[in-house]
């Protein structure tokens, strides 16, 4: 078998003008949503150098700039007259939805308030982590708000700022996903793919399970993966029509991803190397202008944009990456023997196997999220033969086996033999499709935890290749009725996680909020055990005008439960109602008892 990477652009089918201009809508609105996000990040990091008096104007001044950037990029496209309007209205509807929806959900998710939100209130209190990065706090999540990426806690501490109400921040996972949607969209109609083969790619990308799991909650690693797809994308797109609008939407989606999550960086550098390699074989003429706006991009993210972590931890503690890598004086938690994900997040049969084991539990095993539920160890199971009762636990905001759904692994086994059928048939990118599989399979032997479809989440990407190829560039029938098979599998298995997770979601909301208010209309104050979400559930209850006394960890261990994390997890909060109990700190008063 000859591989001939040259063969990406030997397929080059027209587009119509309709799609043409639907793709430079859909890149225009995703240029506007980036946009959005960066200039807000870049607009907190000029108020920590300035003053923090100006935090509550950066939201609408930064929407403000990325819709005239995008329009002026928009106009270089050929967008005019009332098209221009298009751009315009879905960003500002769908920025309005998500900040609606999230303002309607609490987030209930583990490391969402452990210290998630820790960070975006220190903020708003009037943490500066540009000037005082080492500042104290409470002793069991100092490590993660210290040091963690913070990007999105940039835009939700200015949004907070804004309307005083911190749930409203879970926008930018929306803003992310509706990004990465338009921009694989965009990019498939570029390269002359019939519009609803584009949009069943790019609903399928979009609606990875790791991102439906966490869209209601702070956690980051759905944000993370749809500013990769949104690089990935752009470079696609990119390299068979370079233009300045694609460019931007690139370079946005490396400083947005490179600021959600240390991952964002390595896994932006396998799929930055694996373009690099394309593009040396054939647009060379491309070559260095790809390494200087890619390096420029990456410099720009981590040391401006990402001056907090990226800098701040080389200074402070010797490595950009610390605490999951460190030096010999600061060593990192796996160097201590102190490994959390190994010791507490692991299924038993798992601990110490190697990467080969521990992807296949994670693929082809039962739903689970052991060591916290259904036993210690992780098992096994045929593709397709999922027991209904398994579904339920798709409740949980980080799945740990068969994290990407119950029919993930038969979707996958199918698109590699198909991907298996394309090598072999003339006129398929054989070169191309090797190099996709080999950057994504690189870029999941970085870490022994990418088992988990949090910590690796763009393993959803696998059955999607060969998608792409046969709507790209596949003329057989048979071929092409497989590839939409594939697309219902894993639409359906998407939205079976979707709506167990949201069904968790509105219920546990529902729950929380009538707790709230009984306890409110009680006319009592509580004795409670906050175990490690003293800072959100204690704001939630100021909020609310519920007076509360916190006792010491584990004191409490019979009285009712509050609403705080999915059943079977550790950290559910119980308290006591006391008589006349006094309020720990201030409570508000102004009536905000809103989400």
């Amino acid at each position: 078998m000859k591989v001939n990477i040259m063969a990406f652009d030997s397929l080059k089918p027209e587009m119509t003008v309709s799609n043409r201009r639907l793709s430079v809508i859909a890149w225009t609105t995703a240029a506007m949503l980036l946009g959005f996000l960066c200039l807000t990040h870049l607009g907190v990091l000029v108020c920590f150098l300035t003053s923090q008096a100006a935090l509550p104007f950066v939201v609408p001044v930064a929407f403000a700039g990325a819709l005239i950037i995008g329009d002026r990029l928009g106009q270089r496209e050929g967008l005019c007259g009332r098209t221009r309007l298009w751009p315009l209205g879905l960003t500002f509807g769908l920025t309005v939805l998500a900040v609606g929806v999230s303002a309607a959900f609490y987030d209930l998710s583990w490391d969402g308030q452990w210290y998630h939100q820790v960070g975006i209130y220190r903020m708003v209190e009037g943490w500066n982590p540009l000037k005082t990065p080492m500042q104290a706090f409470t002793g069991h999540n100092q490590l993660w708000v210290r040091h963690y990426a913070k990007g999105p806690w940039y835009v939700g501490s200015a949004l907070m700022a804004l309307t005083g109400h911190v749930e409203w921040g879970k926008f930018v996972t929306w803003l992310a996903v509706d990004a990465a949607f338009l921009a694989v969209l965009a990019a498939c109609l570029d390269a002359g793919t019939r519009r609803w083969r584009a949009m069943a790619v790019a609903a399928v990308v979009a609606l990875n399970p790791v991102v439906t799991s966490e869209i209601l909650s702070f956690l980051v690693d759905g944000l993370m993966v749809s500013f990769l797809a949104c690089y990935a994308a752009a470079l696609f797109s990119g390299f068979r029509r370079p233009s300045r609008l694609v460019v931007f939407v690139g370079m946005a989606a490396v400083i947005c991803s490179i600021n959600s999550k240390f991952t964002g960086l390595v896994f932006l550098c396998f799929i930055c190397a694996g373009a690099g390699l394309y593009s040396l074989f054939k647009r060379r003429d491309l070559f260095w202008r790809f390494v200087g706006l890619n390096l420029a991009a990456m410099v720009l993210g981590t040391v401006a944009f990402g001056y907090n972590p990226y800098i701040t931890n080389i200074i402070h503690r010797g490595h950009p990456f610390y605490p999951l890598m460190g030096t010999k004086a600061h060593p990192s938690l796996s160097q201590q023997g102190d490994d959390p994900i190994e010791k507490y997040e692991t299924p038993h049969n798992m601990m110490g196997r190697n990467r080969l084991v521990r992807f296949g539990y994670a693929l082809f095993g039962r739903p689970g999220a052991q060591p916290f539920n259904d036993g210690p160890n992780a098992r096994l199971m045929w593709p397709f033969l999922v027991p209904p009762r398994d579904l339920a636990l798709y409740r949980y905001h980080e799945t740990r086996i068969a994290g990407f759904g119950p029919f993930f692994s038969g979707a996958l086994l199918i698109s590699l033999v198909l991907a298996g059928w394309l090598l072999f048939r003339p006129g398929m990118p054989r070169g191309l499709i090797l190099l996709s599989y080999a950057t994504l399979a690189f870029s999941l032997l970085v870490s022994i935890h990418t088992w988990w479809a949090r910590y690796g989440p763009q393993m959803w990407w696998f059955p999607i290749l060969p998608l792409v190829a046969v709507f790209w560039g596949s003329r057989s029938r048979v071929q092409t009725g497989v590839a939409w098979a594939l697309v219902v599998i894993l639409m359906v298995n998407a939205l079976i996680v979707a709506t167990v997770r949201v069904n968790w979601e509105v219920t546990s909301t529902r729950t929380l909020h009538r707790q709230l208010v009984e306890l409110r209309d009680s006319g009592k104050g509580l004795e409670i055990d906050f175990q490690w979400f003293g800072e959100p559930v204690g704001e939630r209850l100021k909020t609310w005008g519920i007076p509360y006394h916190a006792v010491r960890m584990g004191q409490i261990q019979d009285g009712p439960e509050l609403m705080s994390v999915v059943a079977g997890y550790p950290g559910g909060i119980h308290y006591r109602l006391k008589e006349g109990a006094q309020p720990a700190v201030q409570i508000r008063t102004d009536g905000q008892n809103r989400p």
